[in-house]
């Protein structure tokens, strides 16, 4: 009588430790598409603003170009000294590249990646 009693606590402490580890593992599958899904979406909007904000550098550049061009009186130099101002502000991000670019992108994905949920509920 004690064997089977020790016995079924033994089965309901196992039943109840794997029905926890198959608990654990499934908010684990939802955690993980619900991360996946968020990286997703920022990496969508972040590429779709991309592609908006390179069109309109690109017509703002034009349109600064041929300003330049009829102020100095050729176009070729207008679009020549609009290229000299993309390549020294190119040199001046790639000199900052690690403060402004690549620790600021690290730290915004780790606080995306390792948001706690649970705090926006308190």
């Amino acid at each position: 009588m004690a064997q089977e009693r020790e016995s079924s606590q033994f089965e309901d402490l196992f039943q109840s430790t794997r029905s926890y580890i198959d608990t654990q593992l499934q908010l684990l599958k939802l955690k993980s598409v619900q991360k996946a899904s968020q990286l997703f979406s920022v990496a969508a909007t972040v590429l779709l603003l991309s592609v908006l904000g390179l069109m309109v550098l690109i017509l703002l550049s034009i349109g600064l170009s041929l300003y330049l061009g009829k102020v100095l009186g050729s176009y070729f130099l207008g679009f020549f000294l609009t290229g000299g101002i993309f390549i020294v502000t190119a040199l001046i991000i790639f000199s900052f590249r690690k403060r402004l670019l690549q620790i600021a992108l690290s730290n915004w994905l780790i606080r995306l990646l390792l948001n706690d949920d649970s705090k926006k509920e308190d």
